[in-house]
C-alpha cells in the first residue's frame, strides 16, 4: 500500500547573498502525521528554516513540540529507501 505523500521536495542550500549552492543530500517526503507508523518514525526530521514548507492544508505548528500538527517531514538516505518505505512504484 502506499503512503501518501508530498515529494521529492528538493531541498535548496544557500551560500553568500541568498545564492542557492546545491541542495541537501537525501530523498526528502512529507506525509500525513497520521500515517507516521513506528517503521517510519526514524526518519522523520525537524526541516530547517530554509526548507520549502509543503504541509497539509490547515495544518499549524505545534507550539508544545516545535513540529506541525498534521505533517510530518521525512529523509531518506535514497529514493530507493523512499520509495520501499512509503510503498511507491519505482
Amino acid at each position: 500500500m502506499t503512503i501518501q505523500h508530498i515529494g521529492p521536495i528538493a531541498i535548496p542550500l544557500y551560500g553568500e547573498d541568498d545564492e542557492i549552492t546545491g541542495y541537501a543530500s537525501g530523498a526528502h517526503y512529507n506525509i500525513a502525521r497520521a500515517d507516521l507508523t513506528p517503521d517510519l518514525a526514524p526518519y522523520e526530521i525537524d526541516p530547517g528554516p530554509t526548507a520549502p514548507v509543503v504541509v497539509w492544508a490547515g495544518d499549524e505548528i505545534d507550539p508544545e513540540t516545535g513540529r506541525w500538527r498534521e505533517t510530518a517531514f521525512l529523509r531518506f538516505d535514497t529514493e530507493t529507501e523512499a520509495q520501499t518505505a512509503l510503498g511507491i512504484e519505482p
